[in-house]
């Protein structure tokens, strides 16, 4: 019998603080399956709302209970006890299965959520984090974040160049692009991934610019230009897109990290880097997006665009208007549903498992299985209806990157459709394989090394060379 309890009798059985303890909506929660946040909230329009939804679009769309809600549990704070006493207590209102949103659960938690589930047979699914061999409890889902980069930064290229957003000079014109992340050092796969492939969109342009080889390439792109922009700028061989930034020294290098992941913590470097001619900056830095929003909506002389992560930035921050190009995202919700889908727990019912694939299906997710025991990435693309049945716990499901376009971005739906009907997911696999070589395999490789323009190119070899295939 599916357990169906309503807030009131979670109360009853919880010995914590009920403040821990928050029902949804309806007050109708399906028990075994709760959300487990670190800093953020189930409806906060960012991160950790996105998570929350593909626990209930799992309740809703795939259990089929549309009068009832996913669990969760949020303490609006990073803290080990916080997130240690939101486990148990979840687990004690009968979950069965948790989502876990972000890095948090791993570092600062230090996995304790596996420990938990384990004593109930639980499952976890771990979103935007790898698991471990030893959580044999626990699906890890990551994202190919440089795939993400890669189209948000070629798409702003583009967008810049056709709009006038770079700076002109006598005889040249200059378009200038800046990164940043709250912190290098451990974050190889979920922050720098992001910076190192919108750098790599830098290379790949400047290549397709002056290299005649592309020539039918560089056609297609200035068909999206009706007012002979783009080959204005091609007319002339001194225009340039260029990185702003010289190559980091250390994992420390604060031209290229804010320290932290705080509110108000990226203005200093936001400024520096506007000034020093970024006219496009991408922050990797969760909150400090809206630091660099506000400099240039206080000074509209600067001229300069955003791009947001994760999630479509340009839904949250609705009052910085003409400012947000696109974000780089990242597919949370459906990483969610399919992780949830492949746990002990519903593995094994046949109807959960035809509508999580159609589901993926439907959404034509592309995704790899990375097996944390023997440290290899599955060959092949998954194919969900041979998955049907089968546990990805001790696993990792990596998503590919995607970026977001039309409504509130300036980006059109028609610069990056294009864009992706050129430069495919699985035409950029080839680039991403050679990053997470480097970043998970290379022992000897630092952080920071991820970012020097001489990888970056390397990666945009790598682009090339599948596009000459394809």
């Amino acid at each position: 019998m599916k357990k169906l309890i309503s807030f009131l009798m979670v109360a009853t059985i919880i010995t914590q603080p009920i403040s821990h303890i928050l029902s949804c909506g309806t007050n109708n929660m399906y028990s075994e399956i709760w959300m487990i946040a670190n800093d953020g909230y189930h409806d906060d329009k960012s991160f950790t709302e996105y998570v929350y939804k593909g626990a209930d679009d799992f309740v809703k769309k795939i259990i089929g209970l549309s009068d009832y809600d996913a669990a969760y549990s949020e303490m609006g704070e990073i803290g080990e006890a916080s997130l240690k006493t939101g486990y148990e207590n979840a687990v004690a209102g009968g979950a069965k299965t948790l989502v876990l949103s972000g890095y948090s659960h791993d570092v600062v938690a230090k996995g304790y959520f596996e420990e938990v589930i384990k004593k109930v047979n639980g499952s976890a699914v771990i979103i935007d984090n790898k698991t471990y061999k030893e959580w044999t409890s626990t699906v890890g889902i990551q994202y190919r974040a440089e795939i993400s980069g890669f189209y948000a930064g070629l798409s702003s290229i583009i967008w810049s160049i056709i709009n006038g957003n770079y700076k002109e000079f006598e005889d040249h014109k200059e378009l200038g692009l800046a990164t940043f992340g709250g912190l290098l050092p451990g974050n190889e796969n979920s922050v720098i991934n992001f910076m190192a492939g919108f750098l790599t969109s830098v290379d790949v342009w400047n290549e397709i610019q002056s290299n005649k080889e592309y020539s039918n390439l560089k056609n297609n792109i200035l068909s999206l230009d009706q007012d002979n922009a783009l080959s204005s700028w091609f007319s002339n061989k001194s225009n340039s897109v260029k990185r702003t930034q010289n190559d980091p020294k250390s994992d420390n290098d604060s031209i290229w990290q804010s320290g932290s992941y705080t509110a108000g913590k990226g203005k200093d470097l936001s400024n520096t880097l506007i000034n020093n001619g970024a006219n496009i900056l991408l922050p990797v830095a969760g909150p400090q997006t809206e630091d660099a929003l506000s400099i240039l909506k206080n000074d509209p002389s600067k001229k300069c665009k955003l791009i947001g992560v994760d999630i479509d930035v340009s839904n949250i921050y609705t009052s910085y208007e003409n400012l947000i190009l696109t974000s780089a995202t990242k597919e949370l919700t459906e990483g969610g549903i399919i992780g949830i889908g492949h746990t002990q727990a519903y593995k094994d019912n046949a109807e959960y498992q035809d509508k999580v694939a159609k589901y993926a299906n439907d959404k034509d997710l592309n995704v790899y299985l990375f097996d944390e025991a023997t440290r290899k990435f599955s060959g092949e693309k998954v194919n969900f209806d041979s998955e049907k049945g089968k546990s990805w716990q001790g696993k990792t499901a990596w998503l590919s990157g995607d970026a977001s376009s039309g409504n509130n971005n300036l980006i059109s739906d028609d610069i990056m459709n294009k864009i992706k009907l050129v430069f495919s997911k699985d035409l950029l696999l080839g680039m991403s394989n050679f990053y997470y070589e480097n970043s998970m395999f290379n022992v000897n490789k630092k952080a920071y090394e991820l970012l020097e323009h001489s990888f970056t190119e390397k990666m945009s070899s790598k682009v090339l060379e599948s596009l000459k295939n394809s």
